[in-house]
């Protein structure tokens, strides 16, 4: 594990190497010549994080990963319960550090964010989504106010001065769930934000019902300065559940590979636009429950949203480890040459693992 003084140190290795993340560690799993536009192949390694030791407060599942790369640093945001299923119990955040994006090191310190006892995020914070604001480092979380299963009503935000802390709750919420009919009005959680010219967009996974069959969508919020945040709302859509709010990615049709849920997103920012890797969920069933997979989409605008027309980019089969399920909550760093694809394999594995790939210019959706 990795002290403040070493993950420091391995920044400034990491500014000599360069911002390229070194493709090391896939042995025979690198990508082959391919008609495909969009590659994608598991690392050899995977998985790349893991529970900690028994008794730990990550002994039980590690999920949830969100990542961000600093002058050459991967940084990943996770989740962890101390438990697995189905007596996982409360979940914090923590962070681990990565010179080449597949072998990573945990914080000592860990966990960085945890519950708070009382208010809004007294059971619970999970979802950590980091982002900077000029010289301060902020932490998007989202929070359960009461014991329970899934995401909470709340979104919350920490700051700090460093990626590995000391982390500091703000009092209030930034951002809560819907009205009753809407169509987030039973969780809201962050998935990623992205700086924009007018200021920042963050992207979030809502619904009505987290334990229901109710469908999951995915939401965006805008802020000029990071700190206080509108929902974007269409105002031509009709119905109680789009009122205030409406969601920016639509669920496939009937029976398609993201008909029950299009959520969880990692969103960049590129040249002409925007990309996206997102989770989708269908009617095929696995051991588990319906398959969870990801798909791809373009934007010009970041609200408008084209799905390529041959996703997922994966999913079920791709691995071992996604033979009971697929995989699930895509995040994504991106150098000149690659994208590193991360996910969770879901909570009865709860470990995280990473694909490497390329998205050939001028892939467009549907």
């Amino acid at each position: 594990m990795l002290s403040r003084g070493v993950l420091r140190a391995l920044v400034t290795r990491a500014m000599v190497v360069g911002s390229i993340i070194l493709l090391v560690g896939f042995g025979q799993t690198g990508l082959a010549s391919s008609p495909e536009r969009i590659r994608f192949v598991p690392a050899g390694c995977n998985p790349v994080l893991v529970p900690g030791q028994p008794g730990a407060w990550d002994g039980g599942v590690v999920f949830l990963p969100k990542v961000v790369q600093m002058e050459g640093v991967v940084y990943m945001f996770y989740t962890g319960t101390s438990g697995a299923v189905p007596e996982m119990g409360a979940p914090a955040i923590g962070v681990a550090a990565s010179s080449d994006g597949l072998v990573f090191s945990k914080f000592t310190r860990n966990p960085l964010l945890e519950a708070t006892g009382t208010g809004f995020a007294a059971y619970s914070v999970s979802e950590g989504v980091p982002f900077v604001d000029g010289d301060t480092f902020i932490l998007l979380y989202n929070a359960r106010s009461s014991e329970g299963h899934g995401p909470g009503r709340f979104i919350g935000q920490a700051t700090a001065p460093d990626p590995t802390g000391p982390w500091t709750h703000d009092r209030e919420p930034m951002l809560t769930v819907g009205p009753e009919g809407a169509w987030d009005c039973g969780f809201v959680s962050p998935n990623c934000v992205v700086v924009t010219d007018e200021g920042y967009a963050l992207y979030y996974s809502g619904g009505k019902s987290f334990t229901s069959g109710e469908p999951r969508w995915l939401g965006m919020a805008t802020s000029p300065d990071g700190i206080n945040w509108t929902k974007y709302d269409e105002p031509q859509t009709m119905g109680p559940a789009f009122v205030e709010s409406d969601p920016v990615l639509q669920l496939g049709p009937a029976g398609s590979w993201d008909s029950l849920a299009a959520w969880e997103a990692s969103v960049l920012k590129t040249e002409t636009g925007y990309e996206m890797f997102y989770e989708g969920i269908g009617p095929v069933d696995t051991p588990i429950g319906h398959a969870v997979q990801i798909g791809y989409a373009t934007s010009v605008d970041g609200i408008h949203w084209l799905k390529y027309e041959n996703n997922p980019v994966l999913g079920l089969g791709v691995e071992p480890l996604a033979e009971s399920f697929g995989v699930e909550v895509p995040t994504v760093v991106a150098n000149k040459c690659y994208h590193y694809l991360y996910y969770g394999y879901g909570l009865h594995i709860g470990v995280i693992g990473v694909a490497l790939g390329t998205v050939s210019e001028g892939v467009t959706g549907e």
